[in-house]
């Protein structure tokens, strides 16, 4: 392999938030705005270089076990557009099943002559492929690299603990310590070691790296740090940001405005805003328009609402003055008269 990209999790998938339109192909904008990331990726992986070029996607290329066959072939499809290219797929946690191992989202790609499928650890040249193994151990780990030679770069599907590591993640099963890693580097004369599983990209050391998603699956990846992907040649590794869907929390509609104008990225921005219950109506019609904004009502607010409500019950002494302070405090849509709330509530109590 003389020039290699290493490009993280996918997650490819006709997601429904944020999902728009379907094509004719049945693929909505959201899978193919994904798509549009892999193509970017590859082509600049391809930029300025003339020979064969392997792409290797660490794990979790598909969102799920059984992903659409008009999703697959899409996908397929655009990767056969860039040419001299060979392109390696591990089998991802998301892609595969306890229950039917051997049937597995990326098992369809193996009748195309230009992908190969890693369901088991495999040494191909001087790149060791570890693809997403359940109850793998250290002592596997081990194990694995014990049983061959001549590594150059190593592959993997797991996540890399390190000091900056959040707590919940720390105790993972599947994750191994970064130093774990450089020990075993030094032990095999391991120059570079990609994973990808956990989403956010972490630079470890010189030879340690959790490439991180290229695409973010959500709010629980929020902001603009994705898109990593890195490229190994004549024994020099680079990283590059590549353009793609980002999922972003702002606090006002003048936030949202200044992002969209601002972004250096042509990609669209998912975007969230919570607002207060007053705020709420008009929000939600000035956005009513934009599919890639959504808007959520204040939830310590309602909270603090219904209790202030339910306080104000305790100097009641019968049902319906308890139904009265309680429906005079609680929260309600701006829409919603208290009134009728308390009318049908009366009539359905028999008070």
């Amino acid at each position: 392999m003389k020039r290699i990209c290493i490009i993280g999790d996918v997650h490819l998938a006709n997601h429904r938030r944020f999902g728009g339109k379907s094509n004719s192909f049945g693929c909505n904008e959201r899978a193919t705005q994904i798509i549009a990331s892999i193509n970017t990726a590859v082509s600049y992986a391809r930029d300025d270089y003339d020979g064969e070029l392997d792409v290797i996607f660490a794990g979790d290329f598909f969102d799920s076990l059984r992903p659409e066959p008009h999703l697959i072939d899409l996908a397929v499809s655009a990767l056969m557009t860039h040419e001299e290219v060979n392109y390696h797929f591990l089998l991802g946690n998301h892609e595969y099943s306890a229950a039917a191992p051997e049937s597995h989202a990326i098992g369809v790609l193996r009748s195309n002559p230009s992908c190969s499928v890693y369901l088991d650890a495999t040494k191909v040249g001087d790149v060791l492929f570890i693809p997403f193994t359940p109850n793998f151990t250290e002592e596997k780990l081990r194990l694995t690299l014990n049983a061959v030679s001549g590594i150059k770069i190593v592959v993997s599907h797991f996540g890399i603990i390190g000091g900056s590591t959040p707590p919940w993640l720390r105790e993972q099963a599947g994750a191994f310590e970064s130093r774990l890693l450089e020990e075993l580097c030094d032990t095999h004369g391991i120059q570079r070691w990609y994973s990808g599983d956990w989403h956010s990209f972490h630079q470890h050391s010189k030879r340690i790296c959790q490439i991180g998603a290229l695409t973010p699956t959500g709010f629980d990846n929020p902001g603009f740090d994705y898109g990593r992907i890195a490229i190994y040649s004549g024994g020099k590794s680079t990283i590059a940001t590549i353009p793609g869907p980002r999922f972003v929390v702002v606090d006002s509609l003048a936030q949202h405005a200044d992002l969209v104008r601002t972004n250096p990225e042509s990609a669209p921005l998912y975007c969230r805003m919570t607002v207060g219950t007053s705020e709420l109506r008009e929000v939600t019609a000035a956005v009513s328009d934009n599919p890639y904004i959504e808007v959520l009502q204040n939830v310590d607010e309602q909270r603090e609402a219904t209790a202030a409500a339910m306080l104000a019950t305790k100097s009641a002494t019968t049902l319906a003055e308890k139904l009265d302070a309680f429906v005079a405090k609680m929260p309600l849509p701006d829409n919603v008269t208290r009134e009728l709330v308390l009318a049908h509530a009366k009539k359905y109590l028999g008070v």
